[in-house]
Parts: C-alpha cells; sequence; structure tokens
C-alpha cells in the first residue's frame, strides 16, 4: 500500500512500464485463435453467429435464395413515393375582410426534411413585411398582413424533398 498516491511521472517511470514486452506485439497464432473462440462459444449457449457484411451478402445472391435463414439475410424494401412530403393537416381557404391579416397553416411530414416554400401567380413568395412565412417542427404557416384587393387569388404551398415533391393549393378571399 502506497502512503501517496503516484503521479502520472511517476506512473510513467514504473518498472513493469520500462520492462520489454515485445513479445505482446507478435501476433496470436490463428489456431491458438480459433481454440480460444470455441471454447468462449462452448461456454455461452447464446454466442450468436458471426453476421455477414453488406457486401458480401449482395455477392451472395444464391444464398439469399436458398439459405436466409441460416445466415439471417432478410430482404426490405420501400417505396421512394412514401418518403415523399406529406400533407397531414392541409391549409384551409381564407375568408377576410380588407385590411385584416390572412393565414395559411399546415403540417407537413417527411422521411428527410422537407424545403416547403409559398407561392403566388408562379412566383415564390418572399419573406417580407407583407408575407411571413413561419415553420416549427412540422408545422408551416404563411401570414399575408393588411390584405388588401390585390391580395386575393391563389396559393400554392409546395414541398418536396429528395423523394419527390407535394404542393396544395388555396385560395385567399378579400372583402
Amino acid at each position: 500500500y502506497f502512503s501517496a498516491r503516484m503521479t502520472v511521472h511517476d506512473a510513467l517511470d514504473h518498472p513493469w512500464l520500462r520492462e520489454d514486452r515485445s513479445d505482446l506485439d507478435s501476433r496470436i497464432p490463428s489456431g491458438r485463435f480459433d481454440d480460444i473462440r470455441q471454447r468462449t462459444r462452448a461456454r455461452y449457449a447464446g454466442y450468436p453467429d458471426p453476421t455477414i457484411g453488406l457486401g458480401r451478402m449482395a455477392n451472395w445472391s444464391s444464398l439469399r435464395k436458398n439459405r436466409p435463414q441460416e445466415f439471417n439475410i432478410y430482404s426490405s424494401f420501400w417505396d421512394r413515393r412514401e418518403a415523399a412530403p406529406r400533407f397531414i393537416l392541409r391549409p384551409r381557404n381564407a375568408h377576410v375582410l380588407e385590411g385584416n391579416n390572412a393565414e395559411f397553416d399546415c403540417r407537413i411530414i417527411a422521411v428527410s426534411p422537407p424545403v416547403v416554400s409559398w407561392h403566388r401567380d408562379n412566383a415564390e413568395i418572399r419573406q417580407s413585411t407583407k408575407h411571413s412565412k413561419k415553420y416549427d417542427r412540422n408545422n408551416y404557416k404563411l401570414e399575408i398582413k393588411r390584405c388588401t384587393q390585390d391580395d386575393k387569388g391563389e396559393y400554392i404551398v409546395r414541398a418536396s424533398n429528395s423523394y419527390g415533391e407535394k404542393e396544395y393549393a388555396v385560395f385567399l378571399t378579400v372583402e
């Protein structure tokens, strides 16, 4: 038992770290390694079988066809169209009095984050004092401030990601 703890410098000067241990750098013979692995498997009945790398699995199509259970090969397919953005809550048409604000809000989900844009007359609406675009997680909103007769018409919300694009049209009526 030491009367004081060793410092890092004392530990590095310890004789155990100073002695020659070049035998630990040599490679374990494969026969010895296989013996150790077999003893470990015998000790633990639930020891998992090794999994095959994905690159090898792709080249072993006959194994996938003839012995999928033995090699734990499972096929999983998904449709890219299902990964395109989806409108969970669609925006509703708005009817406002002139001078009031109008809001269109929707909820969009997608596998990969969508890019959401609002359009009017085939042109994207930019963030300004007149048009305010907001989002919170999957909720997207367009606010049109102080509506005039020039603001009435069709607005399109478009959501796109690497898997596809969806859009939805709404109408603003100003009285």
